[in-house]
């Protein structure tokens, strides 16, 4: 966590100058733009969220992320379960069976110039190389999309999927909101655009289990 979270746990952010939004007046209990405060005619002078609802919408992001990571890692799990279970799936076995066989086929190309193999066997030995290089093709494809899987175990995997933990949380937190959002840009007065602080993971995660 940055240290300007650590100090102020503030995720709520202007789109337009990218400070964090303050309180304003107690009667009102707005949150707004310092810069619209001090510049009238700058973009960002209406900039200004209530803080209720700002707390109310950051709870029930992360309240609903953390269910959809939930339902993931099920999905990661079951993927990994299956995997385990398909027999010739080890990445490091296709890969080398992939290279025995080009190199077969280069041997049995220089075989057919030398008159040892004949045209028919030539090519019927090609046809059945090129139909197991396809279907090896095909086996490292799928090890490849159940990577993520077998990635579950990774620090950065772990750290994702902490979120699960907040699917029930009932109260705002500040640093736990911190903790788990880089920020918030105010989109209007009852909306925000949040970026998660393990984006990058999440879609990762989200791209693999619609594959």
């Amino acid at each position: 966590m940055g240290d300007i979270y650590i100090i102020h746990y503030s995720v709520i952010i202007c789109p337009y100058c990218g400070l964090r939004l303050r309180p304003g007046k107690t009667e009102n209990n707005y949150m707004i733009c310092p810069t619209g405060r001090h510049h009238k005619e700058s973009q960002c002078r209406n900039v200004r969220i209530r803080k209720k609802v700002a707390e109310a919408t950051l709870l029930e992001l992360v309240r609903n992320q953390a269910e959809l990571l939930i339902d993931a890692e099920k999905i990661l799990k079951e993927k990994q379960k299956k995997r385990k279970e398909k027999p010739g799936m080890d990445v490091e076995l296709l890969k080398s069976e992939m290279k025995k066989l080009d190199a077969g086929k280069i041997s049995d190309y220089e075989k057919y110039r030398e008159g040892k193999l004949t045209r028919e066997a030539f090519l019927e030995k090609k046809k059945t190389l090129d139909a197991r290089k396809e279907e090896l093709t095909s086996l490292m494809e799928e090890a490849e999309e159940n990577a993520v899987a077998e990635d579950m175990g990774s620090r950065e995997f772990e750290e994702a999927f902490h979120i699960c933990e907040y699917a029930g949380l009932e109260t705002f937190d500040k640093s736990v909101i911190a903790s788990l959002i880089s920020s918030a840009k105010v989109m209007g007065e009852d909306r925000l655009e949040v970026t998660w602080k393990n984006q990058d993971i999440y879609e990762k995660i989200f791209e693999n289990i619609r594959s």
